[in-house]
């Protein structure tokens, strides 16, 4: 069928192309809604990655007396994969603000194949930690956490979320924001119909 819909378009793409060069009277036409098969791929990621990308930070809170200049924050995660060697990382140190921006990737490496994966994915988050950066003869603090569900792997390959920043249980105020892809959906590929609207010449 897509076959058909295709050497029909290209057909029509031509005829189209010589009715402007003649000067003519464009062919009538309509449009129907299609469903189109579409498997859901991120080629940009290798299959033995999840890629995290982390965005930004928006309005932390800083400890009682700061002002939001007074910010040195940067955010480190932890990834429990494999149970023995958690993957670990931190973005860089953006200064003097409570709403830095990062854009910085990461690449956390998977075996689709072990069950074990699979209960992380199910079971686990991907743990975020926010510090403010320690200064002469003060050491980094923790001023904030956030937690990602990982689940929607399993059916997608694109996770994009704002997450609420927590001390403990409570919400601080801020956010983070943060990406995730793979490259296909981690329970395998899954076959998508996608409505598009379609042009039909009246010939």
């Amino acid at each position: 069928m897509l076959e058909t819909w295709s050497a029909v378009s290209k057909r029509d793409l031509i005829l189209l192309r010589e009715v402007v060069k003649r000067g003519a009277a464009v062919p009538q036409f309509r449009y129907e809604t299609r469903n189109i098969p579409s498997v859901e791929v991120c080629f940009e990621v290798d299959e033995h990655h999840i890629e995290l990308t982390i965005i930004k930070i928006t309005e932390a809170k800083l400890p009682a007396g700061w002002k939001a200049s007074d910010g040195y924050l940067f955010v480190k995660y932890n990834f429990s994969f494999p149970h023995d060697a958690h993957q670990t990382g931190r973005t860089k140190v953006i200064a003097a603000t409570n709403s830095p921006e990062y854009n910085q990737k990461f690449l956390l490496t998977i075996n689709r194949k072990t069950k074990q994966l699979q209960r992380v994915i199910k079971r686990n988050c991907l743990k975020f930690e926010i510090y403010q950066k320690g200064g002469f003869l003060r050491s980094d603090k923790l001023i904030a956490t956030a937690d990602c569900k990982l689940i929607d792997l399993e059916e997608k390959v694109h996770i994009h979320e704002s997450i609420n920043l927590m001390d403990g249980r409570k919400q601080t105020g801020g956010k983070l924001i943060y990406q995730v892809r793979v490259r296909e959906p981690l329970s395998g590929k899954k076959l998508l119909m996608m409505q598009k609207k379609w042009l039909i010449l009246e010939l």
